[in-house]
């Protein structure tokens, strides 16, 4: 059984693909096995049966001979007594007693009986159990000889042979297996027609399952698929498809936003360059005006090239396809170094950067430094003038936060969860030059997802706080 098993479970077994024959052929195999063991369980109690019987009629039989033997005191006694042998199988058809002195039949059994006697020899027999013995014609047959030797007797021992006829019984034994094995085989097709129809009806869910799976498009990816229907065994599955299907929707719909945002992003520099380049094209025009409109071509150029390199991070970093470098990274050296060349532009605007706490974290120096710069960058273009910009390290049990603060206006909770959204921005502030590609928290997002961590932005009375968290596993307090 084990080995059908797992011949059918193998590749490239008969029906790989199909659950529901499957089905039937094991139910089969396990049908037919029970049967085989029925039948034969069957076949051996009617065998038992029916020689225990026969056995217990021979020795019983055997039981008068001998007591017909004890009551014999003469010759003549022994002569006078050959029909009351004779009597004990009278009434049995299957039975035939015989008596035999010297090679002489004193009673003489069936013929079929005297030629196994004379094949076998009678002294050979004498003694023996019950031993079955095929006669002429196929007759067989079971035979017992008793000797026996009285005091007065001088001559030969006398045999009784006692023999019973056991073919009939062994005809009902030929025929039973032979109706057994016919209705056996009449009862595996049944039960193999009742099996496929039961594991059809069974699987039907399935296929109305598979059927409306079948239907789902990327237009439908937001229709689950029914679960109420669906057996108990595979609803489990069934949850797992829909979980699925809500999980690439989400990143289909992401896709298609990713793709608009790009579009609608690209689509403003790529205009400015087509109609500064038409308008510098409808006439002539001289060296200084041509180096003019270079320069200003060469901004846009340098705004897309950062837009796209920004772009192809985010998405190497979401399916998992940038390798990063393991180092210690002293956090207050990197935030002091980045305070410092933020602190021309913060001091135009009468902004602080203060930077305080200590602690390394294991990972790649120029992502962590990107995701610092990116925050630094975001706090003095919009914190207000003559305000404190303070960063903040505070090793725990846990984890390790890097948190930037920074006073603004107030940002509500919903915006709050968007500002790690691609090419959100909140406007530029005053005085600050240059315009962000609103992919900036993004990237500090998708650095800190690399290095298994996370990035959280809180809203503070009168600013707001932008924590990086690291797993304690990767941090190391000094």
């Amino acid at each position: 059984m084990r080995a059908l098993l797992s011949v059918i479970r193998a590749p490239g077994a008969l029906v790989p693909h199909s659950l529901s024959t499957r089905l039937v052929l094991l139910f089969t195999v396990s049908t037919t096995i029970v049967f085989v063991l029925l039948g034969v369980s069957l076949q051996q109690m009617l065998r038992i049966e029916l020689t225990q019987r026969d056995i217990e009629e021979l020795e019983s039989r055997v039981k008068v001979v001998v007591h017909h033997f004890e009551d014999i005191e003469s010759p003549e006694d022994l002569l006078r007594s050959i029909p009351r042998f004779a009597d004990i199988a009278i009434e049995q058809r299957r039975m035939q007693i015989g008596l035999v002195q010297g090679g002489n039949w004193l009673l003489s059994p069936a013929s079929s009986v005297i030629r196994i006697v004379e094949r076998n020899g009678v002294e050979q027999l004498a003694g023996r159990e019950a031993v079955e013995y095929v006669g002429p014609m196929g007759r067989r047959w079971w035979l017992v000889v008793v000797a026996h030797q009285w005091a007065w007797n001088t001559g030969p021992v006398v045999h009784a042979v006692i023999g019973i006829d056991v073919t009939d019984a062994t005809d009902v034994q030929k025929h039973f297996q032979t109706a057994l094995l016919i209705s056996g085989l009449a009862g595996i097709l049944l039960m193999a027609a009742l099996s496929w129809w039961v594991t059809r009806q069974g699987l039907a869910p399935l296929g109305r399952i598979a059927a409306e799976a079948e239907r789902v498009t990327a237009q439908r990816l937001g229709h689950a698929l029914s679960i109420e229907d669906a057996p108990a065994e595979v609803r489990g599955i069934v949850a797992s498809i829909n979980r699925m299907l809500e999980r690439l929707g989400e990143s289909f719909r992401s896709l298609e936003q990713f793709s608009a945002d790009i579009a609608h992003e690209l689509r403003t520099p790529v205009n400015s360059l087509l109609l500064q380049t038409q308008v510098t094209l409808s006439r002539e025009r001289s060296s200084d005006e041509y180096r003019e409109t270079l320069h200003a071509s060469l901004e846009e150029l340098e705004h897309l090239h950062r837009m796209v390199s920004d772009m192809l991070f985010i998405a190497r970093a979401e399916r998992d396809m940038t390798q990063i470098a393991r180092e210690w990274v002293p956090l207050r050296a990197e935030a002091e170094a980045l305070a410092e060349y933020f602190e021309p532009l913060a001091s135009e605007r009468g902004q602080v950067i203060t930077v305080s706490g200590e602690a390394q974290v294991r990972g790649d120096r120029a992502m962590i430094r990107r995701a610092i710069t990116n925050l630094l960058s975001n706090a003095v273009r919009y914190a207000p003038q003559d305000t404190t910009i303070a960063v903040r390290i505070e090793p725990a049990a846990e984890n390790v936060v890097l948190t930037v603060e920074n006073r603004c206006p107030p940002i509500p909770e919903t915006e709050l969860e968007r500002l790690f959204d691609r090419f959100v921005r909140r406007g530029d502030a005053p005085g600050i030059t240059g315009e962000g590609t609103g992919l900036g928290l993004a990237i500090v997002r998708s650095i800190m997802t690399l290095h298994g961590g996370s990035v959280r932005a809180s809203a503070l009375p009168d600013g707001v706080a932008f924590e990086l968290r690291w797993p304690a596993a990767q941090a190391e307090m000094t």
